[in-house]
């Protein structure tokens, strides 16, 4: 019986309710309720529930909250088969209200969350700290600086994850207004108690974000102390207590593979497309192609026809500050060029290019597919891009270290406490193998020297090859230097590598102890009389110290004070550290690992020294890629007028859940990565250069709903526990844009404090009308002529066109084309020489006699042109500055326009215009540029009398051509 149950509606027909009843009583559940009555107005409002869908949907998939209620209703009549009821309408408003207190929920469990865990001591009873990482990047005008934090995701495990704090616009794009930026957020998100564990940050090495994370630590302490109840949080182990700043090693190879490619090959000059470089190549394929991607390919197909093999293009802009892009770029380049046709066997590129060059009716095409099958046709240029590519390789194996999650991670990005092996065991062997034996680390670039050069030309692209390299260790250990690799907090996890880790510890003891001696209070538990349990670290003669202790000693020894202040800082000298300290000093040769990450055999040795080194290092990023990505998703995802508050929650939902939703769907269709630990001997399955698809199949698709339908509950039920924490829907109706006018109205703090130190003289309102009455229109000095000289100057710009030329004669008529070319070009043979028609007789030696239109064109027409308007505007440039250049001159000073200098090459003539024109010479312009404008004084006025023949005008012009050659770029 469905009728008490499942009433039928009114405009419903009795067979619709009778299949939708028995589709229910066969398990087909009724339509979910998404709404819930509100207990305060009794009204109702949208379920948790549904909230967090609605959620999902709008960030997840990017739309805007207008589209997600349009697809609500469209989706409702899909599944539903009959119209959205009207009370379950919500306007825009109502939508976004409920999916910001979501959000606000969110983030009020994951702080509630993050103060439990950073709050507890570690297993062993060490402090735990977090840190940040911040970048900035400019998005429709305005400078938006990323703010992220360090996370758990482990619940009472260690897990670390990001958190999203910030995306939004800065007040002042400083390290000043970036850490006030900083600090308002940590304590605005965590609370001050909290934000007291902030252990400092990662940068990607730019002096400023050094700064900023360093200010901000700075600021947090300052803060600390001056709350009496907190301020015994700024000393730990009895000393004050200092920030962790470390540049990555990621941007660090950025930056070595970018430094060893221009020291080989040079830096391509921005803004000249016709240089011919192995990277000018990369970016020139690229604008080709991505002209019309479509057609391009459709031309690769052509050319390619019958082949073994098809040329599928895809081509990346030279961009030599971007990750991996031209070395990855010019891997795929060359093995393009591998494939050849089947008729010319020319490579697949160069026959591309010439099929460009030969049939393109666009002129800039032509050129770029010539030049495209030329280069790629030059042995310099081929191995520019086997060395590029074989750098590639390198930061290859960096890249996947930085992809992979480490031994007891679930997410990339934490692994400080590696970063030591990767540096000791790859990167830095890798740059000295190079230089002892070149061949052997890019056999390909070697191997087509070799085969493609010899004698002196050898010689000479070895040794830029080799200074390339040398260019690239060097820049490696400066970058590392001021990473801080090897000094401060960051040194004192070489006690965690393999190989490393003995010795540096010896040394450091050594340090430690002179710094005991000295008065300080550092190693209170190593008495004299015990030192046999201590691996030899005291040494009266420094020779007998072995060199690998030695080398660490002269390095720990640069600033003592610092090392025995994180001595004490990290709580070394704490007792419960003494057997594992002792331990790891007597320890002589490399650690045995087992085949398994060098890392857990770390832990499992020395458990105690592990807990203190994590409990600090542990939740520190090991590289800043994730802010850049942040950014990243802005630039393809954030609309103009977003506000702050909904960008931001928009990030933070794309760092956390949907993220993890993404991965659990990913992993459905990854391999299984066997890899997880910087060993070289175990490296992973398959090397991937961008993640799987996380929607793509049935079964992913099947699993996002079956997220949805888990997830949702879940949250729902969490959230009972926080509603009352934060604000509720009818408070919030008007806070879409409460963070842009909080932004607003701080930044007009800032900039009215900036007024009151101003020392520049004032506008008044008096002096406005002087300066109006002293001021022209800019057009005016070339504007206010008669009207003669203005339609003059519209002919000539028409005439310096080659499509002027190409509509003024049929083709029949091409002796007419050319004799209005002579008697309207009245310099041609000083500038191209005179050619001649067929068949006429000159005096003079000619070029090959002319027989049509498209020979005069590109004989006559185009030559001179060129050559006249490059003159023209090297006399222009002369006379009034380059354009945006210090020496510019104002526009509403200059008298002559840029068709007044081409007039002195180019005259309007009956045979060119008709009878709409008189014919008239203006050569005497120069002989007035002196008066009419007193900005030409360069050369010397030339004055032509009406009576002068032509060719003494030629003479006088010839003096001017020769001063013009070189700004005018030639003849």
């Amino acid at each position: 019986m469905m009728g008490p149950v499942y009433q039928p509606k009114d405009n419903e027909l009795l067979h619709e309710w009778l299949r939708d009843g028995r589709s229910y009583s066969k398990g087909q559940r009724i339509e979910a309720s998404n709404f819930e009555m509100n207990d305060g107005n009794r009204q109702l409002e949208i379920s948790l529930e549904a909230c967090f869908i609605l959620r999902h949907i709008m960030f997840s998939f990017n739309l805007p909250i207008e589209v997600v209620i349009a697809l609500w209703a469209c989706y409702y009549v899909l599944i539903m088969r009959r119209p959205l009821p009207k009370e379950y309408f919500r306007s825009q408003s109502a939508v976004w209200v409920n999916i910001f207190r979501a959000s606000l929920i969110s983030d009020k469990l994951a702080t509630i969350r993050f103060q439990e865990f950073v709050s507890k001591k570690s297993k062993y009873g060490f402090t735990r700290r977090f840190y940040v990482s911040t970048d900035d990047s400019d998005h429709f005008g305005c400078n938006r600086h990323v703010l992220l934090a360090s996370d758990n995701a482990g619940g009472d495990e260690v897990d670390p994850s990001y958190r999203h704090l910030t995306s939004s616009v800065s007040i002042t794009k400083d390290s000043e207004g970036n850490s006030n930026k900083n600090v308002d957020s940590l304590i605005d998100t965590y609370g001050l108690k909290c934000a007291a564990h902030l252990g400092g940050g990662t940068t990607d090495n730019a002096s400023d974000a050094r700064k900023e994370t360093a200010d901000t630590f700075t600021k947090v302490m300052a803060k600390l102390s001056a709350n009496g109840e907190l301020q015994d949080l700024t000393i730990v182990n009895g000393v004050e207590r200092r920030p962790i700043t470390f540049g990555d090693l990621f941007h660090v190879d950025n930056l070595v593979v970018t430094h060893a490619s221009i020291a080989a090959w040079g830096d391509v000059t921005k803004e000249d497309h016709q240089q011919v470089h192995h990277r000018q190549v990369l970016q020139s394929i690229h604008s080709l192609h991505t002209a019309d991607r479509g057609f391009s390919q459709e031309i690769m197909d052509e050319v390619m026809e019958g082949a073994d093999e098809s040329v599928s293009l895809k081509t990346s802009r030279e961009r030599p500050q971007r990750w991996l892009v031209n070395q990855r770029n010019a891997k795929r380049v060359l093995s393009y060029l591998e494939m050849k046709t089947r008729f010319t066997l020319l490579p697949s590129l160069v026959a591309w290019g010439i099929a460009f060059h030969n049939w393109s009716r666009s002129e800039w095409k032509r050129r770029v597919g010539g030049e495209v099958a030329t280069w790629l046709s030059m042995p310099e240029v081929i191995l520019g891009l086997h060395y590029e590519a074989e750098l590639g390789e390198y930061f290859e194996e960096t890249y996947y270290w930085h992809n992979r999650t480490g031994p007891f991670n679930s997410r990339p990005g934490f692994r400080m406490m590696e970063v030591h092996d990767l540096y000791f065991h790859y990167m830095l062997p890798w740059w000295n193998d190079a230089i002892e034996n070149p061949a052997a680390k890019m056999p390909k670039t070697f191997a087509y020297l070799d085969a493609n050069f010899e004698g002196d030309e050898k010689e000479k692209r070895r040794a830029q090859i080799v200074r390339g390299i040398k260019a690239g260790r060097t820049e490696l250990i400066k970058m590392t230097q001021k990473a801080g690799l090897l000094d401060g907090p960051v040194a004192f996890l070489i006690m965690c590598d393999k190989e490393h880790g003995p010795a540096f510890l010896r040394a450091l003891l050594a340090v430690v102890d002179e710094g005991k001696q000295a008065g300080e209070p550092a190693i209170s538990f190593l008495p004299d009389d015990c030192s046999e349990l201590w691996g030899k670290f005291r040494y009266d003669d420094r020779s007998e110290r072995p060199e690998d202790e030695q080398r660490w000693y002269d390095q720990l020894k640069k600033d003592p004070e610092d090392v025995v202040h994180w001595w004490r800082q990290l709580c070394l000298d704490w007792p419960i550290l003494t057997d594992d300290l002792q331990r790891l000093s007597r320890e002589q040769g490399p650690r045995a690992c087992k085949g398994g990450p060098p890392l857990v055999a770390f832990r499992n040795t020395y458990p105690i020294l592990y807990d203190c080194m994590h409990a600090t290092f542990g939740l520190m990023m090991s590289n800043s890629r994730l802010c850049e990505q942040v950014h990243g998703m802005m630039r393809h995802g954030l609309r103009a007028g977003t506000g702050m508050d909904e960008a931001d929650n928009h990030r933070s939902y794309a760092v956390g859940t949907d993220h993890d939703m993404k991965e659990e769907r990913r992993k459905m269709v990854e391999p299984a990565d066997t890899s997880t630990s910087t060993n070289r001997d175990s490296p992973p399955t398959k090397k991937k250069k961008k993640t799987e698809r996380h929607c793509h199949t049935k079964e992913q698709q099947h699993e996002l709903s079956r997220q949805l339908v888990e997830r949702a509950p879940l949250f729902a039920k969490a959230a009972k526990a926080v509603i009352d924490l934060v604000p509720k829907v009818g408070t919030i109706v008007n806070r879409r844009r409460t963070q842009d006018e909080a932004h607003l109205a701080k930044k007009m703090e800032a900039e009215r404090a900036r007024r009151a130190n101003m020392t520049r003289e004032m506008l008044q309102p008096d002096q406005l009308v002087e300066m109006a009455r002293a001021t022209t229109l800019s057009n005016d000095p070339t504007m206010t002529h008669s009207d003669g000289v203005v339609d003059r100057r519209k002919k000539l710009k028409e005439m310096t066109t080659l499509a002027f030329w190409n509509k003024l004669k049929p083709n029949a008529e091409y002796k007419l084309m050319f004799r209005a070319a002579v008697s309207s070009f009245p310099h041609l043979d000083a500038l191209i020489g005179r050619p001649s028609l067929k068949n006429e007789r000159i005096d003079k030696p000619a070029r090959p006699a002319l027989t049509s239109k498209t020979a005069v064109m590109e004989v006559v027409v185009k030559p001179y042109l060129t050559n006249a308007l490059k003159i023209s505007r090297g006399m222009y440039e002369i006379m009034y500055g380059v354009k945006d250049s210090k020496n510019e001159v104002d526009k509403r000073e200059r008298t002559l326009a840029l068709m007044d200098i081409v007039n002195l090459f180019v005259v309007l003539t009956p045979s060119a215009w008709g009878d709409e024109v008189t014919p008239t010479v203006t050569l005497d312009l120069v002989g007035s540029f002196m008066t009419m404008d007193p900005h030409y004084s360069h050369f010397p006025a030339h004055t032509i009398e009406d009576t002068e023949s032509q060719d003494d005008q030629n003479d006088n012009y010839g003096q001017v051509v020769e001063e013009l050659a070189e700004v005018g770029g030639g003849m």
